[in-house]
């Protein structure tokens, strides 16, 4: 009798475990979500449409160009666009903005009358890191400063060159454009005067320098 109970406790168990509700929260810009990138705020938590997709209404969104987001499923998985970044679009006049998730193909539209595609256009390019004395002049993550911003010397190709910079080990640094973070690249090093590849909205470029000099 008491294994008869037991199994019915497991059984029963499992049932509510299978019934679990997902759990869909929008996560992303702090200026559309009012947290920032927070997978566990209740306040964007999706609402289940009944047909396989999910809904999050945000009201009265100002205008600004740039919001970003992503969709969570119960706080590990993350979607966004096809290639996996941040899903990014403008705001042109206030509005409410709704984003949709389909459970099943895994992608999102955002609709509202002020919404706007986002076009991603290079205005300028901003070396970005960890800065401190003549690394980065100084400059301790700041995508936006204009002393970092770097030269274009052909099509898509930006440089800028740091003089005196000392020995040290984890020096960082990624490349942010238009003055935001919203379009930035970072990638892997490999070696000293050997070109890597700038890798979209990804993590710091990490080196050491065992002589001080230009780099």
């Amino acid at each position: 009798m008491k294994k008869i109970l037991l199994m019915l406790v497991a059984l029963i168990a499992t049932s509510f475990s299978a019934m679990a509700e997902d759990i869909y929260i929008v996560a992303g810009s702090e200026e559309l979500c009012g947290t920032a990138w927070d997978c566990t705020d209740l306040n964007n938590k999706m609402t289940d449409n009944g047909d396989g997709t999910y809904s999050k209404t945000f009201t009265n969104v100002a205008a600004m160009n740039g919001y970003q987001f992503k969709v969570t499923k119960n706080g590990t998985e993350w979607y966004g666009d096809e290639a996996g970044n941040n899903i990014t679009f403008n705001v042109t006049t206030a509005c409410d903005v709704t984003i949709t998730f389909n459970a099943t193909t895994f992608k999102s539209t955002v609709t509202g009358s002020g919404v706007q595609a986002y076009v991603f256009n290079v205005e300028k390019v901003i070396a970005v890191g960890n800065g401190v004395g003549a690394w980065l002049n100084g400059v301790d993550w700041d995508p936006n400063a204009d002393a970092n911003k770097m030269t274009q010397v052909a099509d898509k190709v930006y440089e800028i060159s740091f003089d005196n910079v000392p020995v040290g080990e984890d020096y960082m640094v990624k490349f942010a454009t238009n003055g935001t973070w919203t379009d930035n690249f970072g990638g892997f090093f490999e070696a000293s005067g050997k070109e890597s590849d700038a890798i979209y909205n990804s993590g710091n470029i990490t080196f050491n320098l065992e002589k001080a000099g230009t780099v």
